[in-house]
């Protein structure tokens, strides 16, 4: 038995968000006014006359006709579009790990098996199961008669519900649709903005999720590249913004909520001076005189203090007394009713959040609750809470929560950073417009109860915290 798979947006999509995006990029290349739509009008022509043998070279002959041009330059024009299709092409891996030797492929495409070959090698697919490609074949059906004759068929997977689903089940093939490739949300949120390249960074990762899409895995790692990132980016662009409006010198990311942050900060902006500076409400209630040092050496006015989640409470008071003032210090979530000190300021309140998110949602909203702490548990640690401060030494209590799932969040944001780069990121400037559209998609397309993580951090007892300073 034997699986077929459909090649593009199954195994292979684009950056892009339509297809007609390739031949908009060679219009600019070239500078041929109409050149997209003469591209689109060619292939129409093209394949009423071939039907299902059409192939890339009838469309340029019908395009040479249109753009009155030589040979030497239609041809050079062919090759353009095929170099663009390559760069522009992403693997959809978790697709891609489900085939097996002897599998076969089925493509309506125009393009031919050598070209198609050539974007299946790029991603190290396997390039030694067969590849049937016509113009047309599926949509008629006449490629799934010729397949059940010929092979055992177990399964064709495929994302065009109608040529790939519908048209394969009238032969009694089981099919598998796949909806991988299709833009998300978020990634329609960052075209619609005209953010396009980051919305082709946030996409070439998301396709590159390697576990099975009916798996938690697969869950977690959609959540931590469609949303966690995308906000750490955006919030990131907020802090910086900050620093230059204050001619602030120092960024101070507390532990533990900030671990994933500090490293797409630090990316983003190599130049600024940041810091993982390590805290807890324990160590601010509990922290000796060397963690009062440790404040004192390495905050001063001119520095800024990020957390994710809070409100600073715990600590204003411990670093009121040892500075002599409370510090600079802004947060992604502001999570008390009251209003903050004169230095602290947040992109968000969480009393705001849920009364946005009731107001967009009040048909669901009583089924979810407390949203806010889906990001902070998307941005666990994998150290446990801060226990002891001694001697520039820092000791954590055990970590409470999944470390598997930890893992790859942690993972995630390690690969992704090795591509990411501020010139290649688009400023968004309406920050808390932008959060507050992709929190209300997350909320949208996830239960709270599809966090993976969340096990909120277990705040110690005021008996176990005594214990273990007596014990220590």
């Amino acid at each position: 038995m034997v699986n077929s798979f459909d090649i593009f947006d199954t195994l292979i999509a684009r950056e892009c968000k339509n297809p007609k995006d390739i031949f908009f990029i060679m219009e600019n290349i070239l500078n041929l006014k109409n050149f997209a739509n003469n591209r689109v009008k060619s292939e129409e022509i093209s394949h009423n006359i071939y039907k299902i043998n059409n192939n890339l070279d009838n469309i340029y002959s019908e395009l040479q006709k249109i753009l009155k041009v030589d040979d030497n330059e239609i041809e050079k024009i062919k090759l353009l579009e095929l170099d663009i299709e390559y760069k522009n092409s992403i693997p959809i891996i978790s697709n891609i790990n489900k085939i097996k030797d002897g599998d076969i492929y089925l493509s309506d495409m125009y393009l031919s098996n050598d070209q198609i070959i050539n974007l299946l090698k790029k991603h190290n697919i396997n390039v030694n199961n067969k590849l049937y490609v016509t113009s047309g074949g599926k949509a008629e059906g006449s490629i799934y008669n010729y397949i059940i004759n010929n092979y055992k068929l177990d399964l064709h997977t495929g994302d065009n519900y109608v040529s790939d689903i519908i048209n394969a089940e009238k032969f009694n093939i089981k099919t598998k649709y796949t909806t991988i490739s299709k833009f998300t949300d978020v990634e329609n949120f960052l075209y619609d903005n005209k953010c396009y390249v980051f919305q082709k960074l946030i996409r070439k990762y998301r396709l590159q999720n390697p576990y099975d899409e009916t798996t938690k895995e697969f869950t977690l790692y959609n959540q931590q590249i469609s949303y966690n990132i995308p906000i750490l980016i955006i919030f990131s662009q907020q802090i910086y913004n900050i620093i230059t409006s204050e001619n602030l010198d120092k960024v101070l990311f507390l532990s533990r909520d900030c671990c994933l942050l500090i490293k797409i900060f630090k990316k983003l902006y190599p130049n600024i001076n940041c810091m993982y500076f390590y805290s807890s409400r324990i160590i601010n209630t509990n922290g000796g005189s060397d963690y009062q040092k440790y404040i004192k050496e390495n905050i001063n006015n001119k520095s800024l203090i990020i957390d994710l989640n809070g409100s600073f409470n715990s600590g204003r008071e411990l670093y009121k007394k040892c500075l002599g003032y409370y510090p600079r210090c802004h947060l992604l979530q502001y999570d008390m009713f009251k209003e903050p000190f004169n230095n602290l300021s947040y992109l968000i309140k969480n009393i705001d959040l849920d009364f946005f998110l009731r107001s967009k949602y009040s048909n669901i909203y009583n089924n979810f609750g407390k949203y806010y702490h889906f990001i902070e548990a998307l941005n666990y640690d994998l150290d446990g809470t801060l226990i002891f401060y001694v001697e520039n030494i820092n000791l954590n209590y055990y970590n409470e929560n999944n470390e598997k799932y930890i893992n790859i969040a942690h993972r995630l944001v390690e690969n992704f950073i090795q591509d990411l780069q501020l010139k290649n990121i688009e400023q968004i400037h309406n920050y808390k417009e932008a959060f507050l559209n992709i929190y209300s998609l997350l909320f949208k397309n996830y239960n709270i109860k599809d966090n993976l993580i969340l096990d909120p951090p277990k705040i110690l007892s005021n008996n176990l915290i005594k214990k273990i300073y007596n014990k220590n």
